[in-house]
């Protein structure tokens, strides 16, 4: 196993005149799901949009890799850009990774925002291991059948069906290989016992309706951390930073 080498895009305020704002997207998509959000956090801040290997700008790994190592692979993109302290949102895995920033990298993190996301995702190490292997497989098709009802609440799917077939599509862009190996590192993730020892900010962001990380997942991160609240966005699922870009954003920019 290695640490993954991150690509990214840079946003908003020139690096090195303004404080940064770090941020991650969900298993299978890439960095224009916070496209929305973005005339927020420009204006105020140097954004960077880091992809997951094989999603969007980033090549899958050589090696597999741990949510840890994945996290180093945050702290060595930052490092790369010169950034020393910076705040991180991200969605799902991504908001996972910000809590694993969280209470490795204090000394870097100044808040972390846990998008759509959990401590840990259920216990299904199983699942996630056959996920990956039937990706493999079989290829994006296996997982892009199932994104629009996951993802999405129905009344915005029937009143955004171009977004959600975008969304859709970005999915089925992923490279599998890097999308399986996303899986394997999920396949371990597990905070729950560490979520005690992580006190910078953190903000919880939940969706209302998302069935992969409900509202009490969040609340569990919110509670067991020593510094952390929720937000609840109502009538949002999975991918509420789409959904409702400017209600996700605007308790992140407050945290």
């Amino acid at each position: 196993m290695a640490v993954p080498r991150l690509e990214a895009v840079v946003s908003g305020q020139p690096l090195g005149e303004a404080p940064v704002y770090i941020f991650g997207s969900a298993l299978g998509s890439n960095h224009n799901i916070w496209n929305g959000a973005l005339e927020l956090f420009e204006g105020r801040f140097s954004v960077i949009r880091f992809d997951l290997p094989g999603h969007g700008v980033t090549p899958s790994a050589d090696e597999s890799f741990t949510m840890d190592e994945l996290a180093d692979g945050v702290i060595e993109m930052a490092t790369r850009f010169g950034v020393d302290r910076f705040r991180v949102a991200g969605v799902s895995i991504g908001g996972a990774l910000a809590l694993v920033l969280a209470r490795r990298y204090p000394n870097r993190v100044e808040s972390a925002g846990v998008v759509c996301s959990a401590a840990t995702f259920g216990g299904v190490a199983s699942g996630f291991l056959e996920r990956a292997a039937s990706v493999r497989a079989e290829g994006m098709g296996f997982v892009t059948p199932i994104i629009a009802a996951r993802w999405f609440a129905p009344a915005f799917i029937e009143r955004d069906p171009d977004t959600v077939q975008h969304i859709v599509d970005m999915v089925g862009s992923c490279d599998p290989e890097g999308y399986a190996q996303c899986c394997e590192a999920l396949a371990t993730y597990d905070e729950t016992a560490h979520l005690g020892e992580i006190d910078v900010p953190v903000m919880v962001v939940s969706g209302e309706l998302d069935p992969a990380s409900p509202t009490e997942a969040g609340a569990v991160v919110a509670h067991g951390v020593l510094n952390g609240r929720q937000v609840v966005i109502m009538n949002a699922s999975h991918l509420a930073v789409v959904e409702n870009p400017l209600s996700v954003a605007a308790p992140l920019l407050s945290s």
